[in-house]
C-alpha cells in the first residue's frame, strides 16, 4: 500500500492532482513489514503567454517589443523570413518587410511551454502631392497627382473624388489643397496652389475729334504692363493712358 494514498487509488502518480512529497510503499506479510520511500518533485509548467500592443503595425512605426505575462528567459522566433530579437522579442519592421508573421515564444524550464502571437506588418501609405501651379483664374482644369491612390481631396477648387483642380472655382490667392488616405497606415499631405485673377481693363468709348486735335485715351486696369496697337500717332505705346493725335480715323486696341 502507498502512503499517502494517491488519487488513482493505486501506484499511479498524477502530477495534476497529487501533491509533491515523500511517498512510502509498504508490504505487510507473515514475515513482518518492509517499506521504502520515494521523494516526488512536481515542477510547475511554464507559462509562455505574451502579447504585443497591437496585432498590426505600419512600416514607419517603432519596432514593437512584447510584454511577457508568463515565464521569462525564453526564446522568440518568427515565421515567414521575419527578423526578431530572440531574447527581447523586438520585431525589426524594416528588415522583416510587410506581410503576416507568427511569433513563437518558447520557455526553457524543466516543463517548457510555447505560445504563438500573430502580427501583420502593413505598408505605409504615401499621400505626397506633386507640385502644381501657379494658375490664372481662366486656366483649364488640371489633374492633381499623388504618390498613392485611394485618398480623398479637400480644398477650394478641387474635386474631392477625382482630384481635378479648377482654377476658376478656386479662391484668388493661395489655396491649401489636402490629400488624405484613411486607414491605420494612412497619410495626409498638403500643398499650396496660387491662383491669380485675370486683369481687367477699360478705356474710353469711341470718340470723334477734328484733324490736328488730340484725345487722351484714359484707361483703368488691374494689370501692370500695357501694349497699345497700333502705336501710330501715340505719345507712348506702353503706358496706361497715352495721348493720341491721329491724322485719320483709326482703331486702337490696348492689351
Amino acid at each position: 500500500s502507498w502512503t499517502p494514498a494517491m488519487g488513482s487509488g493505486t501506484g499511479v502518480f498524477n502530477p495534476a492532482i497529487d501533491p509533491a512529497g515523500t511517498y512510502t510503499y509498504e508490504i505487510t506479510s507473515a514475515c513482518g513489514v518492509v517499506s521504502t520511500q520515494v521523494d516526488v518533485t512536481v515542477n510547475t509548467t511554464d507559462d509562455a503567454t505574451f502579447s504585443y500592443s497591437a496585432v498590426s503595425f505600419c512600416e514607419n512605426d517603432p519596432n514593437p517589443t512584447p510584454t511577457i505575462t508568463g515565464t521569462g528567459g525564453g526564446t522568440f522566433t518568427i515565421s515567414s523570413g521575419g527578423v526578431i530579437n530572440a531574447s527581447t522579442g523586438e520585431i525589426d519592421i524594416a528588415a522583416s518587410g510587410t506581410g503576416n508573421f507568427s511569433i513563437t515564444y518558447t520557455t526553457n524550464g524543466p516543463c517548457p511551454d510555447s505560445f504563438v502571437f500573430d502580427v501583420s506588418l502593413l505598408e505605409q501609405a504615401d499621400a505626397t502631392i506633386a507640385a502644381a501651379g501657379p494658375f490664372c483664374d481662366y486656366d483649364a482644369s488640371v489633374q492633381l497627382l499623388a504618390t498613392d491612390l485611394g485618398g480623398t481631396w479637400s480644398g477650394s477648387g478641387v474635386d474631392p473624388v477625382t482630384g481635378i483642380f479648377d482654377p476658376a472655382q478656386a479662391d484668388i490667392g493661395t489655396n491649401t489643397i489636402t490629400y488624405t488616405i484613411n486607414g491605420q497606415c494612412g497619410d495626409v499631405q498638403s500643398i499650396e496652389i496660387i491662383v491669380s485673377a485675370s486683369p481687367t481693363i477699360t478705356t474710353i468709348n469711341d470718340t470723334t475729334i477734328n484733324l490736328d486735335a488730340s484725345v487722351d485715351l484714359l484707361t483703368t486696369s488691374t494689370g501692370s504692363t500695357f501694349i497699345w496697337s497700333p502705336g501710330l500717332w501715340l505719345d507712348c505705346s506702353d503706358c496706361l493712358s497715352p495721348t493720341a493725335t491721329p491724322e485719320e480715323t483709326i482703331t486702337y486696341t490696348v492689351t
